[in-house]
């Protein structure tokens, strides 16, 4: 469930956008109203939500010093403002900063409902990419252990536990070093990048029923060592990917 926070100073906005919402249609809760741009900063501190509907006239802070406060302490957070249209040229200008998207009082259900489902979706969006990079840390765990155990028999498995989805399969490793220009440039979660770049292409190759895995090189060096284990792995098909 996603949760959902609203700032409006006019308390028939707020209750026409409760009774407006598809609640369960869409996965939401009500986290919390606030009628001051003060009492809102610090509900939604304390609350955390996922989705704020913000009104840019309040009285206490108003909605482009609000949203300036929550770009740098709740980046994380999607804002819908709210506005009639004599503010429009204001608002206007707070969505070129920080805000999500906009509706214009008084707020139709067709245009709330539109700029709900591109909201939810977008937050789907983000958790999806949070469980990716979640994965991608697992995989570099298990597979940064197997790169650093030696073993006499040759046998990998011996000294660390694959995942079960590696088993029983043919795997080749592989090392590759990024362009030094673009290592500079680029944040650290470039292999979780990498990975979601693979990912993308999953259907294309090997029939969709591959897996990889990728970590820094041991050693230290700017090199990423990289494992893809599938049934069968044709020189071919490899190539391609």
């Amino acid at each position: 469930m996603y949760r959902v926070m609203l700032a409006d100073d006019e308390r028939w906005v707020r209750l026409g956008l409760i009774q407006s919402i598809p609640w369960d249609g869409l996965g939401l809760v009500l986290a919390g109203e606030a009628a001051d741009g003060q009492d809102a900063y610090e509900l939604l501190l304390a609350e955390r939500p996922d989705l704020l509907f913000l009104d840019m006239r309040m009285p206490g802070l108003d909605g482009k010093e609000l949203l300036a406060l929550l770009h740098a302490e709740l980046p994380e957070l999607l804002t819908i403002v709210v506005s009639g249209y004599s503010d429009f040229e204001y608002t206007q200008q707070a969505i070129r900063h920080h805000a999500f998207d906009y509706l214009l009082k008084p707020v139709k259900k067709e245009e709330l409902a539109a700029v709900l489902e591109k909201a939810v979706a977008e937050l789907a969006r983000r958790s999806d990419e949070r469980q990716r990079s979640a994965a991608a840390r697992q995989d570099a765990g298990w597979f940064r252990d197997l790169l650093l155990a030696p073993t006499a028999s040759g046998d990998a498995s011996s000294e660390a536990k694959l995942p079960p989805a590696w088993l029983d399969r043919q795997a080749v490793v592989f090392a590759g070093r990024p362009d030094t220009y673009r290592e500079q440039a680029e944040s650290p979660d470039r292999l979780s990048r990498l990975r979601e770049a693979l990912e993308r292409q999953r259907s294309f190759h090997l029939g969709g029923r591959w897996e990889c895995a990728l970590s820094p090189a041991p050693d230290g060096r700017a090199e990423l060592i990289g494992a893809i284990a599938a049934d069968g792995l044709p020189p071919a098909e490899l190539q391609r990917l």
